[in-house]
């Protein structure tokens, strides 16, 4: 099943082609050594005045993306277009739009997402694409509660995966609160169902015109691993192997290689709570130690396994289940013997 992409939009997600060929960053405004910013290079090739916002400059480029589409590109978000686009089913674009007495509106980033998808439609048509507009209602992009509550709100009523359907993430553009919102509340609604992406500033390949390089998608365990761990070393104290595999799941698929033992071993606990012991000798005696392998010898041995599986459904009141194993312990021992 295709992924749905969501992406915070940030005042350098654009870049753009003077005449002279050079690609240049719409939003970078810092001044260099005396140097022009990437950002006056921009307004001056474009003949607009000076004090020209990145608000103005993005309106003023989207106003004429019909001619100038081409001159345009997503620097942070455009490689994984490119490398992923077959794998993506719809994508969401959050960009600023606040009201005019905000201080920081001349920085809002809805025009840079309205650009984003235009050049979405044009080169990757069979991708849907969405832009939501943030700060009309009056949120603040830079106060957390605001942040945590507007995106809750979207998780549960606009970005609405199905169970096995990934929901990719990449907060590279914004404000901190806003990005740290996201990550929180996504992995509060969606848990291991979200990955992210990370995007590394390249800047002389940006000049050529090539977008960033980027990492991901990747699971946010940073975040999700305390409830995890928590969550499966209580189900292993009850012998529920197989909610822990469901637990781990995720992380088996990431990362496979890394997993290999406690995969096994789930295998083997699984076969053994079903009372299948020659598939839990199978795929644990690599794990078992000298004086364990040996009992598998004898011909009692499954029937040990067996008198002990009633004692764990004892420990968990489980009293018919625990009857019933004790019952086919005697009944399997007197059929060797």
């Amino acid at each position: 099943m295709k992924s749905i992409f969501v992406a915070t939009v940030g005042t350098r997600d654009l870049m753009f082609q003077v005449a002279s060929g050079e690609w240049f960053n719409l939003g970078d405004d810092q001044i260099k050594e005396d140097i022009l910013t990437e950002h006056s290079e921009v307004i001056g090739d474009l003949g607009l005045p000076d004090f020209t916002s990145h608000r103005e400059l993005t309106e003023y480029l989207y106003q004429l993306s019909d001619q100038l589409i081409t001159k345009i590109k997503p620097v942070i978000m455009g490689k994984i277009f490119e490398e992923k686009y077959e794998q993506i089913e719809k994508v969401f674009l959050i960009g600023t739009d606040q009201n005019e007495t905000v201080t920081q509106r001349n920085k809002d980033t809805l025009y840079s997402a309205l650009l984003i998808q235009k050049w979405l439609n044009g080169n990757f048509p069979k991708i849907k694409v969405e832009v939501i507009p943030l700060g009309r209602e009056g949120e603040n992009p830079s106060h957390f509660e605001e942040m945590f509550s507007w995106w809750t709100g979207l998780w549960n009523s606009r970005i609405k995966p199905q169970s096995s359907q990934k929901l990719w993430v990449c907060l590279k553009g914004g404000v901190g609160q806003t990005a740290e919102a996201s990550r929180i509340s996504g992995l509060g609604v969606y848990g291991e169902q979200i990955e992210f992406f990370e995007v590394t500033q390249t800047p002389y390949q940006n000049r050529l015109g090539l977008p960033s390089d980027y990492s991901g998608p990747f699971l946010g365990k940073n975040y999700l691993w305390t409830r995890v761990q928590k969550e499966s070393l209580n189900l292993l104290k009850n012998h529920n192997y197989l909610a822990v595999q469901g637990l781990l799941l995720p992380y088996f698929q990431e990362d496979s290689q890394k997993w290999q033992k406690v995969q096994q071993l789930l295998k083997g606990a699984i076969a053994w709570n079903q009372g299948k012991f020659d598939d839990f000798y199978r795929e644990c005696q690599a794990y078992l130690d000298k004086y364990k392998k040996p009992q598998t010898e004898e011909y009692w041995w499954q029937a040990y396994e067996q008198g002990y599986t009633a004692v764990i459904r004892f420990e968990q009141n489980n009293t018919t289940e625990a009857m019933l194993h004790s019952f086919r312990t005697i009944e399997g021992l007197i059929n060797l013997w």
